[in-house]
């Protein structure tokens, strides 16, 4: 079950911004490089968050475990929960486990 959270485009700098929810399930996205260093593009679950710049990966979110995982296929993703951080590169993955009480 993925949501398309919001498209923009700014139009005085031309940057984009995207933002997608994985709430249950996987998605693989590959994402062209952008051009705009003001340009974002996002793909969240309810635990954690992943960004790139231009890049191959999955995200995946289990409802079960309330946990969201990132895997990077290619390039490099940045992935952050709510205590933490990290620059994951191709090649390795990262799984945020809820807190407590999420």
């Amino acid at each position: 079950r993925v949501r398309l959270k919001a498209i923009r485009k700014y139009l005085l700098t031309g940057a984009t911004d995207v933002d997608i929810a994985v709430e249950a399930g996987r998605a693989e996205t590959s994402v062209t490089p952008l051009r705009d260093a003001n340009s974002r593009f996002r793909t969240r679950t309810p635990v954690s968050v992943s960004a790139v710049r231009g890049t191959s990966f999955r995200t995946a979110f289990s409802e079960t475990k309330g946990s969201g995982q990132s895997e990077v296929i290619e390039g490099k993703v940045a992935v952050a929960g709510k205590t933490s951080e990290a620059l994951i590169p191709a090649g390795f993955g990262a799984v945020v486990a809820a807190l407590p009480g999420w």
